[in-house]
């Protein structure tokens, strides 16, 4: 009565990619990248089998969809009629998953210096959208695939492609306060902290360490 989805995680570090680093090699393999999410598009129902009729006939044909673009039949299934369409698509037969596109940019500490940092777009499905948000720093293991670059001006696809994911797994590299368990140990540890006569400048240094300055701006945050 439900559906179930195997998902895989805690790759081998030799599976993790940093996003400078992706190269053709790695096109139709299951890797984990790492990043900060930027964007996230709106959950979209997403046709995976589609149920359609001839307007001539009503025959149905069933044609299941691939690599997310819609594809009608090329012609009816009917011997009797055998037209190349008008066809209508039938929503409530046709089958539907969520979907929805979010894109991962390089993290500000594996930035090299004087570099631009760059993203890759990860495709998301069923229980895995809306898990996460802008702003995110989350770890996704999935399948690359290379997409055909398209011109304007020659008006078809170039030989080069562009590179985006199929997510298989997605997880934040940090939970919630809500959802975080304090041992013993931890709580032992923040005690001993509330008692540093230093806490408030430590707590101020920590605050992007990266960036040198803005103590007025940190001290704001803290």
């Amino acid at each position: 009565t439900r559906d179930f989805f195997i998902r895989f995680y805690n790759l081998a570090e030799s599976e993790t990619i940093p996003l400078r680093e992706i190269r053709s090699e790695h096109v139709g393999k299951l890797i984990m990248l790492n990043g900060i999410i930027t964007r996230a598009t709106v959950v979209k129902p997403l046709l995976i089998e589609g149920f359609f009729q001839c307007i001539h006939c009503n025959e149905i044909i069933i044609v299941p969809q691939e690599e997310g673009r819609y594809n009608p039949p090329h012609h009816c299934e009917n011997p009797g009629c055998g037209r190349a369409g008008p066809f209508k698509l039938l929503n409530e037969e046709s089958k539907f998953v969520d979907w929805q596109k979010i894109t991962i940019q390089e993290r500000p500490e594996d930035l090299p210096p004087g570099q631009m940092p760059r993203s890759v777009s990860v495709l998301l499905t069923n229980d895995m959208v809306d898990t996460v948000r802008p702003g995110d720093r989350v770890s996704v293991i999935g399948v690359l695939q290379s997409i055909p670059d398209f011109s304007k001006r020659s008006s078809g696809k170039l030989a080069t492609f562009h590179i985006n994911m199929n997510a298989n797994f997605i997880m934040p590299e940090e939970k919630e306060f809500e959802s975080l368990e304090i041992t013993e140990e931890e709580e032992q540890k923040i005690l001993e902290l509330a008692d540093d006569p230093y806490i408030h400048d430590k707590i101020i240094n920590s605050i992007a360490p990266s960036i040198y300055g803005y103590k007025h701006i940190k001290e704001s945050i803290a």
